[in-house]
Order: C-alpha cells, then sequence, then structure tokens
C-alpha cells in the first residue's frame, strides 16, 4: 500500500500542498469508500473543466454532485491543489510560462479535497456529503 504524504505548508498566508508519493488507484478506491459507506451514486459526464485532471463527475445523496479529477502526474497534481484559492474563488493556474486565472462565483460554498491522485470539489453544505469526504481526504484544499 502506497501512502499519501502531503506536508501543509504556511506561505504567504495560503498553506502549500507537496505530494510526496501518491497511490494511482484513487479513483478505484474512492468508489471502494462509497461502497463501504453504503452510498449510492451514479456516475455522469463533466460539466466543466476547472483543473488539468482528467474530469468524471458522481452524484450521491439524491442530487449532491462530486467534480472529481483524476491525475496520472504528481506534478500537474501539486500544481492544480496549490493553484486553488483559500477560499476556493479562484483557480490560478501556471502552464509553460503562462498563468490563467479563472474567478468563480459559487451558488453555494465550493469544498476542494485531495484523496491519492484526485482533487474533489463539492459545491455544497449537505453535511452526509461534507462527512464522507472529511473522512476518507487526504488533505483539505481551501477553507
Amino acid at each position: 500500500m502506497i501512502l499519501v504524504l502531503c506536508i501543509m505548508l504556511i506561505a504567504c498566508q495560503q498553506e502549500v500542498v507537496e505530494v510526496k508519493d501518491v497511490d494511482f488507484n484513487g479513483l478505484d478506491d474512492f468508489i471502494q469508500a462509497l461502497d463501504q459507506a453504503e452510498i449510492d451514486y451514479e456516475s455522469s459526464d463533466a460539466i466543466s473543466d476547472l483543473l488539468r485532471g482528467d474530469n468524471v463527475n458522481y452524484q450521491i445523496y439524491h442530487g449532491q454532485i462530486l467534480q472529481i479529477y483524476v491525475y496520472d502526474d504528481i506534478e500537474v497534481l501539486e500544481e492544480d491543489a496549490n493553484s486553488i484559492s483559500p477560499n476556493g474563488s479562484t483557480i490560478t493556474l501556471v502552464d509553460d510560462d503562462a498563468t490563467q486565472s479563472t474567478s468563480i462565483s459559487w451558488v453555494e460554498k465550493p469544498h476542494f479535497f485531495l484523496y491519492k491522485n484526485l482533487i474533489i470539489l463539492y459545491a455544497g453544505s449537505h453535511q452526509e456529503t461534507l462527512s464522507f469526504l472529511d473522512d476518507i481526504k487526504d488533505a483539505k484544499l481551501n477553507n
């Protein structure tokens, strides 16, 4: 079993995520965690492309949408994890010396979680969903 080691450092009032090692079975393990928690789910086509990982959506708890970004490159995962502003309202990606910032007006508070080789985005306040994500996360990427 490969462990994910994330070190959270304080730099310029923003947490920096360093991914030291990663298990690339994140999506399979995430689905297994849903099954173990007896959470019904349904996958669907991705609705947006905020980050650079491959995107898939899962609907759980009768309508709660989780956007899941799957990475096969640790450096890109780390860069994307660090591109999320503390409040989740801005994503600033740096790619080939170009910087692209995207500002987002959320209907509900966004929550970004790191789980193995996944970044999971949930915009909502459903307590069971937040508890599940908090239980399985390796790191919370925003406040």
